[in-house]
């Protein structure tokens, strides 16, 4: 199974037990009239191998952990019945099973953790179901319970022991159904014992009036829920330490889930009481977060989103304060009022499904993030009635554009998706910043009417570019790297420019009416394939790399100039910056050239970076004299170049 990276990270019991640490540890063989020996069966593959437990409700129904049987096939799915997997025993075939909302289950995990499973054979002789416990008003804190399952037990860490039905006693900590958890009941008890890593589904038993019930499956970890067994740790590959010996464990109350069980399996399965209608509530429309914290809406793509952003603020707080935060609505609310951003990746974040209705009660919210989820999960027409200064979806499947009506973006990133139109922008209010790269557009033509600012075109076809023309020539900013330029000539149309980008062409790019420009990164252009105006004064940062450069006096009328990279060029002659003053020039990089004298540089007084790489004075091919390299007067930066 794989282990999600949630707030709510829940350790799986159902692993197969050649990967698995403990079951019930330090547990005991059942006498013959416990329900354990009766009623408790081991889930194995199709080749024996053990990987879950069940236990017996009707003559022809097991259940046991949804997680046991999410990614499951029938032919993996057989119940063993005997005392040990490792000894002769029957085993029968599955003849169906069926797992509660498998939809956004990690979302919900552990609530609704039931599954069913169905077998067409008479019971083994000595075997019978048990009734279920319909409701928990038998319970009471404190009472003894019985754990059972077939799994590994040893108490020493590596060692493998499995396959044994064993039992163990533990407490009833506390029965805990809020909006964030669904009738689960915690498992407290004396260290020592407790289950473990492959006892997923396994049943918890209790007497009352002389009568056994089933009461819950076994479930799992919480690290807010079971902080005693569940510990985070300072290694970001391995965050979480389990202790099953703590005795703290999870497990999912079954009355609540017996009319699912009743109504999807057609069977009749033994119980105290009629079953209560317990379910999450259906999706709800919430107009406050007060009211989405005191809501069931368990699971539904807009609690999902809200969901994962508490999660995250959980995995900020120390560990014993997160089951407070859990459980108190001002705090969470308070929370998501301040949160500005919303940041989800598929790497990160569960395979649920999202929407983002919910998002319009955030009120500080101005950018959403979503990297590599898959579009089939998020439901991008929900953000209607959203104002967003940024949104960003990057590598999602994104083909169309739909964000429903009145949303409202300033800023919108669509990088790396196999978008071929872009019919619908027009519905995007207040649009001035876009980028498309890497993107799959073949035309610009439904930008002919849009007010940008900004566009970003890095790594697109060249046949994109022929329809550059159409697109607002009052740009601000214009990045075209790593996308050959058919038509340089459509770059003198962008008089306004701040910020240019581009990647060499075929033709010269003329830059003569461009005097505003305060960024230019420019690369693989031959030498003398850009014409300069003749000064640019506002000019910032340059980066001219990989560009057959070999004169640099165009830098002159560039008195306000920052950072500069002249990499991979045939520069020699620095005079420039001896002769001209550039007072707030503080990083400088002239890698890869072939430059014999930095004497010059000594008058950039505000240098702080310099970065001398592969050039004649870096490897030692011209030697370094206070003449060519000083050290006793200049910047710091150069001289600790000249020093070494």
């Amino acid at each position: 199974m794989k282990l999600f990276s949630l707030t709510l990270l829940f350790i799986s019991l159902f692993q197969d037990v050649t990967l698995a640490n403990s079951k019930i540890i330090n547990g005991t063989t059942p006498e013959a009239s416990h329900p354990a020996k009766y009623n408790t069966v081991a889930i194995v593959k199709e080749d024996g191998r053990v990987y879950c437990t069940g236990s017996i409700v009707g003559p022809k129904l097991i259940v046991t952990a949804k997680h046991c049987l999410i990614d499951r096939e029938i032919k993996d799915i057989n119940i063993f019945f005997g005392d040990s997997t490792l000894e002769a025993g029957i085993t029968i075939e599955a003849t169906g099973f069926e797992v509660r909302h498998p939809s956004d289950w990690t979302m919900m995990f552990p609530s609704f953790d039931i599954a069913w499973i169905k077998f067409e054979q008479e019971l083994p002789f000595g075997y019978r179901p048990l009734p279920i416990l319909a409701n928990q008003q038998g319970l009471s804190i404190g009472m003894d319970i019985y754990q059972a399952g077939f799994g590994n037990h040893s108490p020493i860490s590596g060692r493998i022991e499995a396959g044994e039905r064993l039992i163990g006693m533990t407490k009833l900590g506390r029965y805990i159904d809020n909006p964030r958890f669904y009738n689960i009941l915690l498992f407290e008890g004396d260290d020592g014992q407790g289950s473990c890593h492959g006892d997923s589904g396994g049943p918890a038993y209790v007497k009352l009036d002389n009568q056994w019930y089933i009461i819950g499956v076994t479930n799992g970890f919480d690290v807010v829920l079971t902080p005693n067994t569940m510990t985070r740790t300072s290694d970001p590959d391995f965050p979480y330490n389990v202790d099953c010996s703590k005795n703290q464990s999870l497990y999912s109350f079954i009355g609540a889930h017996g009319k699912w069980i009743e109504e999807t399996s057609n069977e009749v399965v033994w119980k105290s009481d009629s079953f209560q209608d317990l379910d999450r509530s259906p999706k709800q429309e919430v107009e406050t977060l007060q009211a989405w914290c005191e809501a069931r809406d368990f699971g539904s793509p807009s609690w999902n989103l809200l969901k994962i952003l508490i999660d995250k603020r959980v995995d900020q707080l120390p560990q014993e304060n997160g089951n407070a935060f859990y459980n108190n609505c001002a705090a969470i609310t308070n929370y998501l009022k301040s949160l500005e951003s919303i940041y989800l990746n598929f790497n990160s974040t569960p395979e649920a499904n999202i929407d983002f209705s919910t998002a319009s009660l955030l009120p500080q919210l101005k950018s959403i993030s979503l990297y590599e989820y898959p579009i089939d999960q998020i439901s991008l027409n929900t953000l209607s009635n959203i104002n967003l200064q940024e949104l960003k979806l990057i590598n999602i499947g994104l083909k169309k554009i739909d964000f429903g009506n009145d949303v409202s973006i300033r800023s919108l990133i669509l990088d790396k998706n196999p978008l071929l139109s872009l019919q619908g922008l027009e519905k995007v209010n207040g649009l001035k910043n876009l980028s498309l790269s890497g993107t799959r557009l073949k035309n610009l033509v439904e930008l002919k009417d849009i007010e940008l600012e900004s566009l970003s075109l890095v790594g697109m076809n060249t046949s994109i570019l022929l329809g550059l023309e159409v697109v607002n020539h009052n740009l601000i900013s214009l990045d075209l790297r790593d996308t050959y330029i058919p038509n340089p000539e459509a770059i003198k149309l962008f008089t306004d420019l701040k910020e240019l980008k581009l990647t060499g062409t075929s033709g010269k790019i003329d830059l003569s009416n461009n005097k505003k420009l305060e960024i230019l990164y420019l690369n693989e252009f031959k030498n003398n394939d850009v014409l300069f105006p003749d000064s640019l004064p506002r000019l910032k940062e340059l980066m001219f790399t990989n560009s057959d450069v070999d004169n640099i006096d165009f830098l002159k009328g560039s008195p306000l100039l920052e950072d500069l990279s002249l990499t991979y060029n045939r520069i020699q002659n620095l005079r420039i910056f001896e002769e001209n003053p550039f007072p707030k020039l503080s990083v400088v990089n002239l890698s890869v050239n072939p430059i014999l004298d930095v004497s010059p540089l000594s008058s950039l007084h505000n240098l702080s970076v310099l970065r001398l790489f592969r050039t004649p004075l870096s490897s030692d091919l011209v030697p370094r004299t206070e003449a060519n390299c000083p050290t006793l007067e200049g910047p710091s930066a150069l001289k600790r170049f000249c020093s070494k």
